[in-house]
């Protein structure tokens, strides 16, 4: 498993007792070929929560500290290197760092270190941090062992995403970073665009920027849509960003077919088969799933998902029930059930 560097003394402090995974489902087909680069750099993987402390307040985001800060937290680093040891002895040798912010952390390069003292090979990193766009800092993660950056960018338009992320400052670093990201040939990038009433008009824009900058860097460049999570922030601020399932479907796949036309890879997330008929071999939960995992006793549970989605009716005969875990339980408190039709049985 190796030796953990630092002076740190993870055994001597309690990791996260419970993790959640990602991991490849049983398909009998290949995925499309942007899937599969995505899933083989990947899965499996586990998340590795650094805290909520984050430098925007985007209008979605699934956490809600309130109106200040007054329960923002970072993991402390130790718990941290613990957790990731703990996961190894489970063989799990992928961390993905979320948040919050990751990038925020002055400890990242200790994080880091000490997570591949502890045998992890590689690191997905969830970011929009316009610290990425700082001198050699791309370059400093590669070192560290970042091979993926999930890019959180939900437009190129700055007055739309100043919006989303409800600061009329941050669209400036958060933009830099895409070059940043680009010229870094060591780091795979996952452009990923949570859709909402302001930015789904401009995702076929959105793949054609995309396509521009992976041609400039002479990258194989990919892109995630993925639908509006209701919990969290976005709860507060349903009347800007809410918007029914069978608006988010008919953008995206507006989105999906210019890609297609590009040759650039793209996949989407959270909406149900039923709203995307023709395009369900695109759709990233078909080839991965989610689990919980308990570091101490190597115990899976259902992941959040599989908790907090629900069927309906329509979905007692629909073809893809096997498969399709529902719409959100809040989405269904929100709009109902009438935009899901049941697929034909084939």
């Amino acid at each position: 498993m190796g030796e953990l560097h630092l002076g740190l003394a993870p055994r001597a402090i309690e990791p996260a007792p419970v993790i959640d995974l990602v991991l490849a489902r049983e398909v009998a087909d290949p995925p499309p070929p942007a899937i599969a680069r995505l899933r083989d750099h990947y899965v499996p993987t586990f998340y590795l929560d650094v805290g909520n402390v984050c430098e925007v307040s985007c209008r979605y985001c699934c956490l809600d500290r309130g109106p200040d800060d007054r329960f923002a937290f970072n993991v402390p680093l130790e718990r941290l290197i613990a957790t990731g040891a703990s996961a190894v002895a489970r063989g799990l040798a992928r961390a993905s760092l979320i948040g919050g912010e990751p990038a925020l952390r002055k400890d990242l390069p200790r994080l880091l270190e000490g997570l591949r003292g502890a045998g992890i090979t590689g690191v997905t990193l969830t970011t929009k941090s316009a610290r990425l766009a700082a001198p050699g800092y791309v370059e400093r993660l590669a070192d560290g062992g970042v091979t993926l950056v999930h890019l959180s960018l939900d437009d190129f338009d700055p007055a739309v995403l100043a919006r989303l992320l409800d600061d009329d400052d941050a669209p400036e670093g958060v933009l830099a970073s895409v070059e940043a990201l680009l010229a870094e040939p060591r780091i795979e990038v996952l452009f990923y665009a949570v859709v909402t009433p302001l930015n789904a008009p401009n995702l076929p824009r959105y793949v054609e920027r995309v396509a521009e900058a992976a041609s400039r860097y002479g990258r194989e460049q990919s892109v995630a849509f993925s639908a509006l999570k209701p919990t969290g922030r976005a709860t507060r601020h349903r009347d800007l960003i809410g918007m029914p399932l069978r608006d988010a479907a008919r953008d995206v796949q507006r989105a999906l077919q210019r890609a297609a036309e590009l040759g650039l890879g793209a996949m989407y997330r959270g909406l149900p088969p039923c709203l995307m008929e023709g395009w369900v071999d695109l759709e990233l939960d078909r080839w991965i799933a989610e689990a919980r995992l308990n570091v101490e006793t190597g115990e899976r549970a259902l992941a959040e998902i599989d908790l907090t989605h629900a069927r309906g009716s329509p979905c007692a005969s629909c073809r893809e029930q096997a498969r399709c875990g529902g719409p959100h339980r809040t989405y269904v408190e929100w709009y109902g059930w009438s935009e899901f039709l049941p697929l034909a049985q084939p």
